[in-house]
């Protein structure tokens, strides 16, 4: 038979101690933060919110529980539902439940009130029981996901993922991607700028089109059509004179050969 001398209970006890002081509080508690809307897409004053949940398998009432955020214990306030969750339940943290419930209609949970507001950097905040004990504290920053794109932060196991803002279930939801320009598009887009050039151009389309000029002489300088009409001018010029001159001599030869005979008669 064994038996413990009492400094084999010490040690024993000095152990237990000492494990019991390394295991983290967030480790027993059973409201934790599940997801973090800290940069929502444009003005995002107001429309800021946490959510909580109770991962325990009893009812927590949160009365008297605090949100410590810049240095403030911020009172939770509820003001749709009660401030008893029951086990598995969540609950939203906001400023301005008006704007909340703007964005998310659909949510009919749990609202507390609470006048905080979350850097789009980075930032850290913590839950506190009625005795101010922290019972579970978050630290994010932009590099994380969820920096304006309409995505927020979802709590994974231990890590935190972004992913579609999913208010009143602790279950991440699926990342919201911003789909790229679509081939259709860009074709579209060049479409759009022939369409304008094309445009453009008409009213001297219809000009040589009502002229009757083939697609290869419509893109002829005018230089050069000025040029081919002096030349014409030219031709026709020596023309007349080649042409009018014998017949003009001839005409007057004939005309002085009738003179006289009318002469000799």
């Amino acid at each position: 038979m064994k038996v413990w001398t009492t400094n084999s209970r010490n040690f024993i006890a000095i152990v237990a101690i000492f494990f019991i002081i390394a295991t983290p509080a967030a480790a027993f508690a059973s409201v934790k933060f599940t997801e973090i809307m800290y940069d929502a897409p444009g003005a995002d004053t107001g429309r800021e919110w946490i959510e909580i949940t109770n991962m325990g398998t009893s009812s927590v009432d949160l009365a008297g529980y605090k949100l410590f955020e810049s240095g403030v214990n911020h009172n939770l306030t509820p003001v749709q539902g009660t401030s008893t969750l029951i086990a598995g339940e969540s609950a939203i943290i906001t400023a301005d439940m008006q704007k909340f419930l703007a964005d998310y209609p659909a949510y009919t949970g749990t609202i507390f009130k609470s006048p905080f507001s979350l850097p789009n950097t980075s930032g850290s905040f913590a839950l506190k029981d009625k005795t101010l004990a922290i019972v579970d504290s978050v630290s994010y920053s932009s590099t994380m996901g969820a920096n304006g794109d309409g995505n927020s932060l979802h709590l994974n196991g231990v890590s935190w993922v972004p992913g579609a803002p999913n208010p009143g279930s602790d279950a991440p939801s699926g990342k919201i991607v911003k789909p790229a320009p679509s081939s259709k598009t860009v074709m579209s887009t060049a479409s759009t700028k022939k369409s304008a050039a094309t445009k453009t151009s008409a009213p001297l389309s219809g000009i040589k089109s009502t002229l009757g000029a083939s697609p290869l002489l419509a893109d002829v300088s005018p230089a050069y059509w000025y040029a081919l009409g002096l030349l014409a001018l030219v031709m026709l010029g020596i023309g007349t004179v080649l042409y009018a001159g014998p017949m003009l001599r001839k005409r007057v030869s004939e005309t002085d050969s009738g003179a006289e005979e009318f002469e000799l008669e």
